[in-house]
């Protein structure tokens, strides 16, 4: 019975919310094309604040992954933190501290490189990594091993868009490679063999490359054991439950103990005074917006950003929202003066004011859904010209993601509420018997609206 009351009064409201629409079509055109806008540069922001903030969070490990952060203090007493390491810290951390589950050093990203291979020669961007990198990154593999893609010193790791621009194919395990390199490359003129081939990086990934090779490859194996040196990015991922903060203690402890000796005139001829270098953790999914933390090209990351950025797409897209909802609050009212007397009529004929202020909810909301349905049009059709401007790849299909699509749903209910719940109130407040008599004064708040 309650039901079936209750999809009666539905049923009216909408009968009504259809036929005043109609009547006023240009008022309601422009309430909806300016919503529209609105909405789009809502959903441009929200697109864009969503990837900035999901940065590296697809790694299974992200909730224990960290990269070491090396932090010289200068004889000015200035502390310049980067994320750049040299070879010893990761395999004397691992060695010493418990708490450390695994760890795996990278080196690239800014680097390019020509490689060749059926007959082409592409300029690639490598990057060199541990033989464990899948066990701590989440790049997927679509052909090989993780346990055994990077075993080899010639082995490498193409990219599915690599291996198609060479190959045009994905099947490419055990093609060779030819690789043109400086004289840092041990291996040079020696065949590479392609052992896997992973899923491309992400776009929304610190890390960034076009094939994998491993350190074996380079000169990299001329022992550095020097504690001083930061030209490649480490990361560690801690067991479950581990106190950062003590980690990172013991972290500084074995620097201070393995270091000492490398930091008198050493140290001096390499920074020009003796330096204070500490160790921190920093989560992987903070290094995207950390802009207080330097990351050169050699140490991996490529990805970096700025939370600024994020900020002021955000506070122009609220800002012209309010603008187009404002906009639609003045002409909603200004359209509903005209409907006084059908709203003293319906007053006497028994309406409540609540029956009132959902009939008005819903003619706002049955504009707001034409207007977001239009908004999808107009975010088609700005989304190439906003990835140009924003340095994006986003297309129509991330707009079916779960998490987009219960933004986008907020975002209804509160431009619903936003634009239909102050013409609402003002209009259910107006006096039947008044209206009827065209007694009723035009509240200045209206009046304001009007004219504004």
């Amino acid at each position: 019975m309650f039901i079936t009351v209750l999809m009666n009064m539905l049923g009216t409201f909408l009968k009504i919310s259809v036929r005043h629409i109609v009547k006023n079509k240009l008022y309601a055109t422009i309430n909806v094309i300016g919503l529209a806008a609105g909405i789009t540069c809502m959903m441009l922001a929200i697109l864009y604040w969503q990837d900035e903030h999901s940065f590296d969070d697809f790694h299974a490990n992200n909730a224990n992954l960290y990269r070491i952060v090396t932090t010289a203090i200068t004889k000015d007493g200035k502390a310049e933190p980067t994320g750049g390491t040299g070879q010893v810290q990761g395999p004397a951390f691992k060695a010493s501290v418990p708490e450390v589950k695994s760890y795996t050093r990278v080196m690239g990203g800014a680097i390019y490189s020509d490689v060749s291979a059926n007959n082409k020669t592409l300029h690639l961007q490598p990057l060199f990594v541990d033989d464990n990198f899948f066990d701590v990154f989440s790049f997927r593999l679509l052909h090989g091993n993780a346990n055994t893609v990077l075993s080899d010193v010639n082995y490498v790791v193409l990219t599915e868009s690599t291996a198609r621009r060479f190959f045009n194919s994905t099947d490419v395990t055990g093609k060779l490679l030819s690789m043109d390199a400086d004289p840092s490359f041990e291996n040079l003129g020696k065949p590479l063999v392609v052992s896997g081939v992973v899923k491309d990086p992400p776009p929304n990934s610190s890390l960034q490359f076009d094939i994998l090779l491993t350190f074996g490859f380079m000169r990299l194996s001329f022992e550095d054991n020097n504690w001083l040196n930061a030209y490649l990015g480490t990361f560690v991922v801690l067991h479950p439950q581990s106190d950062r903060t003590q980690v990172v203690k013991k972290f500084n402890d074995i620097y201070t103990h393995h270091a000492k000796g490398q930091l008198g005139k050493e140290a001096f001829d390499i920074y020009g005074f003796d330096p204070k270098i500490t160790y921190s953790l920093q989560p992987v999914t903070d290094i995207h917006l950390n802009t207080s933390i330097s990351s050169s090209g050699e140490s991996g990351v490529v990805n970096t950003g700025n939370p600024l950025t994020s900020y002021m797409f955000m506070g122009i897209a609220v800002f012209i929202l309010l603008m187009a909802a404002i906009n639609f609050v003045n002409i909603s009212i200004a359209c509903s003066l005209k409907r006084m007397k059908e709203i003293g009529l319906r007053k006497i004929a028994g309406s409540s004011k609540r029956q009132i202020i959902l009939q008005f909810l819903c003619e706002s909301a049955i504009l707001c859904f034409t207007a977001f349905l239009l908004s999808m049009l107009f975010l088609s059709i700005a989304l190439p010209l906003f990835n140009t401007l924003a340095g994006k790849h986003f297309v129509a299909e991330k707009l079916a993601q779960t998490s987009l699509l219960m933004y986008f749903a907020l975002l209804f209910t509160v431009v619903v509420l936003l634009t239909g719940l102050y013409p609402a109130y003002i209009l259910s407040n107006f006096r039947a018997a008044e209206v009827l008599y065209n007694r009723q004064k035009l509240p200045v708040k209206i009046s304001l609206a009007v004219r504004w």
